[in-house]
């Protein structure tokens, strides 16, 4: 008896998580439909995954690009040769559902569907602790771009979802950047890089392995920008998404890093303009025209800015004068 209930328990659905899709917040629930494999190897990121879908077919799918995300999150933690199902549902949270375009529209009750997932095969992946500098670099670099993708199909839930992976890995490698030119180091040593060499070829293999590989690391200028832009773009999707205060804290990281960067300044405004904070929004848009000026958006803004202002400081009065007269 004891054994029958642990075969029971075992097949019982997982506890959900939320996963995102072009259509917006998924709520995902996996279930195992067979008795689990043994071993320690898993799916990681890189892995290129031969599985079976609802389609019938099997298709290959790499960990970490983004191809499906929900079916991304299921393939973790799934051995191979395992099956299992998982039900996909809109994701309510606790007020309104919220679109990939940001539209909200009011919670309603709905019921999941349910898909097959079977995982024939994989190849090897890595944690992100097992990469080098180089390959977590090439990862965010990837990240950001597949960010940019998404976001100009219309997916902003996925874009952001591929930001935030960026800005988890890029973390990782502060204190892993170069030098502004790693060719600069021999004449700062002093050497003459046409001096010939002793060393055998084998050495010099190893030697020319060294420097892509620190070539393919960034220098604490391309760190700090690719950084900026990150939080800058992951600002913006927030703003659409209809979260101001996640933008303006994205926004704030992105101008800290760069002052200068007119775009971070701009999305600063809108953030604090959404939540009401016209002190910081008059200062953030000012710096944009301080910046760039020029700028008809941040002075059209600015005017925006007063003009709420002007109106909640009317507001507030006549509520003073009628609690006084």
């Amino acid at each position: 008896m004891a054994t029958e209930t642990g075969k029971e328990s075992e097949f019982t659905p997982e506890a959900p998580w939320i996963s995102v899709s072009p259509a917006g917040l998924w709520e995902v629930q996996r279930r195992w439909t067979e008795e689990r494999k043994k071993g320690d190897d898993t799916p990681q990121m890189g892995s290129v995954c031969k599985i079976r879908v609802p389609l019938d077919r099997w298709v290959l799918l790499r960990m970490g690009e983004g191809q499906c995300d929900i079916v991304e999150s299921c393939l973790e933690g799934m051995r191979a040769g395992e099956s299992c199902e998982f039900t996909v549902r809109a994701y309510l949270g606790n007020s309104k559902l919220v679109s990939s375009d940001g539209t909200q529209s009011e919670k309603t009750e709905e019921e999941g569907q349910c898909f097959s997932l079977h995982l024939h095969s994989f190849t090897p992946g890595q944690e992100s602790w097992q990469m080098t500098p180089a390959e977590k670099w090439a990862w965010v670099q990837f990240h950001k771009q597949r960010g940019s993708q998404r976001f100009g199909k219309g997916d902003i839930w996925g874009a952001a979802q591929s930001y935030c992976c960026a800005v988890k890995l890029i973390i990782t490698l502060k204190g892993h950047t170069r030098g502004k030119e790693e060719d600069q180091k021999e004449v700062d040593r002093g050497e003459d890089p046409n001096k010939e060499s002793d060393l055998t070829a084998q050495d010099s293999k190893g030697q020319e392995d060294g420097e892509k590989e620190a070539k393919a690391i960034p220098t604490e200028v391309e760190y700090r920008t690719m950084k900026t832009e990150l939080h800058s773009n992951l600002s913006l999707c927030q703003l659409k998404l209809g979260q101001p205060a996640k933008a303006r804290a994205s926004s704030t990281k992105a101008t800290a890093l760069d002052p200068a960067s007119v775009k971070a300044w701009y999305r600063l405004g809108q953030a604090c303009l959404q939540l009401g904070d016209f002190g910081e929004a008059r200062q953030a848009f000012s710096k944009v025209l301080q910046l760039q000026p020029d700028s008809a958006s941040a002075r059209t803004a600015l005017k925006q800015v007063n003009a709420k202002a002007k109106d909640l400081d009317s507001k507030l009065g006549q509520r003073l004068s009628k609690m006084f007269s």
